[in-house]
């Protein structure tokens, strides 16, 4: 009885927090499609930092022409769910508006075809494939043990061999985007204009000038106030942190 109580307890004390955050979303939504974005942004921060939260106030911060802070959001709304179509589109319509246009190094084509792929899900539909294909594999290869032989064999072991490839390469996929999220490097330029620098000294040469809502990669975090960045181009210097902020 003792723990039906215990349940009964926990169970009353959750619905109300379920009731309070969809009231809350409700809330949002009806404020960002009233066009007050502002009011609307209020609500969607007192959420659980979603893909599609984050999304919306991403929506709301470029609404409010607030370009930086919407890169960031939806960057972030990008990497809890990389693929997307809608947070993709957004963006790139955002990145589209910003000053600076960095070319992306060439790189090979499996490096491009690898990355692609690896975002075709978010983590955790990658980790669920992987569990569906590793239970596909173990079930036909105990059906070609157990009972097939033949033609029949043949097939089920092939069947077997390809599940168990397609767990692994989830598996592999899964691990490379929970990784991304745990050890974020990149990061977004929230300042108008910041010099970046040949040194982390403010006496230092002016390399270029980053602008608002510009997508770099901290290569070097480990002085308090100067992070060291590098563009998609493979430009690199010192900029002070508090001109970025990490996605």
């Amino acid at each position: 009885m003792k723990i039906f109580s215990l349940f009964f307890l926990f169970a009353f004390t959750f619905l109300p927090q379920v009731s309070a955050s969809d009231d809350i979303r409700t809330q949002a939504d009806s404020a960002y499609m009233a066009e007050r974005y502002a009011e609307a942004l209020k609500y969607y921060q007192e959420l659980e930092p979603s893909a599609s939260t984050l999304y919306n106030i991403g929506n709301c911060y470029y609404r409010l022409d607030s370009l930086s802070a919407a890169i960031l959001f939806y960057e972030r709304a990008h990497l809890l769910s990389p693929g997307n179509d809608n947070i993709k589109f957004n963006l790139a319509l955002a990145q589209g508006k910003t000053v600076d246009k960095a070319a992306p190094r060439h790189e090979f084509f499996f490096v491009g075809w690898y990355r692609t792929l690896c975002h075709v899900m978010s983590v955790d539909a990658w980790a669920y494939v992987a569990v569906a294909a590793f239970l596909l594999a173990l079930l036909f290869f105990a059906w070609h043990i157990l009972w097939a032989s033949g033609r029949v064999g043949k097939i089920t072991l092939g069947v077997s061999i390809v599940a168990f490839a397609v767990c692994v390469l989830s598996n592999v996929f899964a691990f490379s985007q929970h990784y991304q999220l745990t050890h974020r490097t990149g990061a977004v330029v929230m300042l108008q204009s910041v010099p970046v620098r040949s040194i982390p000294d403010q006496g230092g040469k002016e390399l270029f000038v980053l602008h608002a809502g510009t997508r770099v990669e901290v290569v070097d975090s480990s002085l308090e106030d100067w992070s060291e960045v590098e563009l998609s181009d493979g430009k690199r210097g010192w900029i002070k942190r508090s001109a970025i902020e990490i996605i």
